[in-house]
């Protein structure tokens, strides 16, 4: 079963930055990321495909703007459009974008930068 730690580990392994699971932990750097599934789509009732949607949110602070934003879009041209490829055990099959661009969503409580990516995946387990 496809689990947000996974996720954050394969970004890691390819596209070095620092992710989390779910939530920032306390202590977290500012210049970060965390990964969750964000519902999605029924699964099949004939076949083990399941459609997740995933939200990635990547933050830091106003000194790295050109680096955060640059992060986001990397990140949204590496995983838009995406087919065959695993995050754990989890086979994804096809990862598609659900915006045309990553989202500026503003500043958290401690005026870092914030941008929402959100992608549908396909996956079979």
């Amino acid at each position: 079963m496809l689990k947000p730690k996974q996720l954050a580990d394969m970004l890691q392994a390819e596209k070095p930055f620092r992710y989390y699971a779910n939530e920032f932990p306390s202590g977290a750097p500012d210049a970060a990321a965390w990964v969750r599934l964000t519902g999605g789509y029924p699964p099949s009732d004939w076949s083990p495909r399941k459609q997740p949607s995933m939200q990635i949110l990547v933050r830091g602070p106003e000194k790295e703007a050109v680096r955060i934003e640059q992060h986001a879009y990397e990140l949204y041209d590496h995983m838009h459009q995406r087919r065959e490829f695993y995050a754990g055990d989890s086979l994804i099959r096809e990862c598609t974008a659900d915006q045309s661009n990553p989202l500026y969503v503003g500043r958290d409580e401690n005026d870092r930068l914030l941008y929402s990516l959100n992608f549908t995946l396909v996956v079979m387990e």
